[in-house]
């Protein structure tokens, strides 16, 4: 993958809301399997964790090819998705 294709390419201009919604035209909703379910699999981690925060970093994640580490400001619980 080439920085071309990593760099977010969607734009919402008229957003009023925090709903989730694809950075990449790429992604039709949900990337894969795995994006779908990663809330679910994950929301019993002690910590805050927004649904919204939770796909986005999925998204991310996915987009660069590699893993990612996201530092909680609760108790510096972590999280990672490859």
């Amino acid at each position: 993958m080439t920085a071309a294709n990593v760099t977010p390419d969607r734009c919402y201009a008229d957003r009023v809301d925090t709903s989730a919604r694809p950075s990449w035209r790429a992604n039709p909703g949900y990337v894969d399997e795995g994006h779908r379910r990663v809330f679910a699999e994950t929301k019993d981690i002690p910590g805050w964790q927004a649904v919204e925060d939770t796909y986005k970093l999925y998204e991310m994640a996915y987009f660069a090819g590699d893993v990612i580490l996201e530092l909680g400001v609760m108790e510096a619980d972590r999280l990672s998705f490859s």
